[in-house]
């Protein structure tokens, strides 16, 4: 799975995201606040990864072929999993003031 992104192979452990598209009509919106769990999952455990989505779907069918997954089904993205080789930090965290309006699209003041 490296030949998809070097990144996959650099991790300890990978998740790889196979969805039926058959099974839902929002399968992707389904996938991704499945995505996004495992992240905070992975992070609250110790562990870092990145979501690969763009490159996997570019390379889907090598993917496919080398999990073994039924031609019906989707691979989606891959999660990889492992420690980061550096200390990540928190972004700062904007106020509410800078993120809020009211009313309409671009109005701070509160009506």
């Amino acid at each position: 799975m490296g030949k998809i992104q070097s990144c996959i192979a650099e991790g300890s452990a990978a998740i790889a995201l196979v969805m039926d598209e058959r099974a839902s009509k929002y399968w992707k919106e389904d996938a991704g606040a499945a995505i996004e769990n495992m992240l905070l999952a992975i992070v609250a455990l110790g562990y870092a990864s990145v979501w690969v989505e763009g490159y996997v779907l570019d390379q889907e069918a090598y993917g496919k072929a080398v999990l073994g997954i039924p031609k019906h089904l989707r691979l989606l993205a891959v999660l990889p999993i492992g420690k980061s080789a550096v200390s990540p930090h928190q972004a700062r965290k904007k106020t509410l003031t800078e993120i809020v309006y009211y009313e309409n699209y671009g109005k701070r003041e509160k009506p």
